[in-house]
C-alpha cells in the first residue's frame, strides 16, 4: 500500500503542507497535477501551499486512489485554528479597508479632553476614535463567535 507522510511545516518564510513518501512515479505524477506542488531540493519532499484547496485536492487523491495519508487529521485540526491565510469575508474586509484609509486622517492617540476650551478637531477625532473601536471590537466579536 502507498503511503505518504502529510505535515504541516514553515519552508521559506511560508506556511506549507510537506508530503514525504518513497520514490514512486505513479506517487510523483499525482503530486505534480496538485495546484502549486513544488519539489525542494534542500528538504526533498514535496510540498505545498497551506490552503483549503491544496487540502481538498490531497484528500480527493487518498479517496481516488487508495493511498494512505499518514497524519492527515493532525493536519485537518492544525488547519481549524489557523487563519492567517484565510481571506476576510466581504463585510469584514470592507470594515478593514474603511478604517485602513481613515488612519492618515485621524490621530488615534488623542486623549478626550474635558476641559471648556478643547479644540473642535480634537473632540472630533476622539469620537472617530471611540466609534471605530466599538466597530473593530464588534467585527472582533462576530469573527470570534463564527467558526
Amino acid at each position: 500500500m502507498k503511503k505518504i507522510l502529510v505535515e504541516s511545516i514553515l519552508h521559506k518564510g511560508s506556511r506549507r503542507i510537506k508530503l514525504v513518501f518513497e520514490y514512486n512515479k505513479e506517487l510523483i505524477s499525482l503530486v505534480k497535477n496538485i495546484s502549486g506542488s513544488v519539489w525542494s531540493y534542500s528538504l526533498r519532499c514535496w510540498h505545498l501551499p497551506y490552503s483549503d484547496s491544496s487540502i481538498e485536492e490531497i484528500s480527493n487523491i487518498q479517496h481516488n486512489h487508495g493511498i494512505t495519508l499518514i497524519q492527515f487529521n493532525k493536519l485537518l485540526e492544525d488547519r481549524k485554528f489557523r487563519f492567517f491565510d484565510r481571506k476576510l469575508p466581504e463585510d469584514k474586509r470592507r470594515v478593514v479597508s474603511s478604517f485602513v484609509n481613515l488612519m492618515p486622517f485621524t490621530n488615534l492617540s488623542l486623549q478626550i479632553n474635558d476641559d471648556a476650551n478643547a479644540n473642535k478637531d480634537q473632540k472630533h477625532a476622539s469620537n472617530m476614535q471611540n466609534s471605530w473601536y466599538s466597530v473593530i471590537r464588534s467585527a472582533h466579536i462576530i469573527s470570534c463567535a463564527q467558526p
